[in-house]
């Protein structure tokens, strides 16, 4: 069983989250964009987290700031939160959200009331984080890339000497 699917670990919390809100169930729906979560009934919406995280204790909106959601405006009384890599239909984003928090998670970085670190060394940590990936991200792209050109090379040479 791989971690996404293992019970409790991150990804399958935050893959579960996304299914649950896709279907409207449980307290919350997505935004007509799709770029936010909308609570629909606060209690429902706490019951599942607790179910889901195996957390009794918490507020929803303390579980939503901690996992780096943002409390955006209310709309009818409903509370409405966003995050970057969590929007509808884009599943393949959440690889991000899940590498961005488990590392804030494994240095201590605590995020204020608008998503971002209170304090400057954890902005810091955070921004050498992201550089961190981008590169990653581009280091993979290139050896992509020259594995195609390699293999374009080796095409055009077999043709050659037919």
């Amino acid at each position: 069983m791989s971690i996404e699917n293992k019970p409790f670990s991150f990804t399958y919390i935050i893959r579960n989250f996304h299914r649950i809100i896709s279907k409207g169930k449980d307290g919350a729906a997505w935004s007509p964009c799709g770029r936010e979560v909308i609570i629909t009934d606060s209690a429902k919406f706490q019951r599942f987290l607790e179910k889901l995280s195996r957390k009794k204790k918490g507020s929803k909106l303390d579980y939503l700031k901690r996992n780096g959601f943002i409390r955006g405006k209310t709309m009818n009384q409903k509370s409405v939160f966003s995050h970057p890599w969590f929007v509808r239909g884009q599943k393949d984003l959440l690889k991000n959200f899940t590498l961005k928090n488990s590392f804030c998670w494994s240095q201590g970085i605590q995020m204020g009331s608008h998503g971002e670190p209170d304090d400057p060394l954890d902005s810091l940590k955070l921004g050498l984080f992201d550089l961190g990936r981008t590169l990653f991200n581009l280091r993979n792209s290139c050896l992509d890339l020259n594995s195609h050109i390699q293999l374009l090379f080796n095409m055009a040479k077999s043709k050659s000497c037919e």
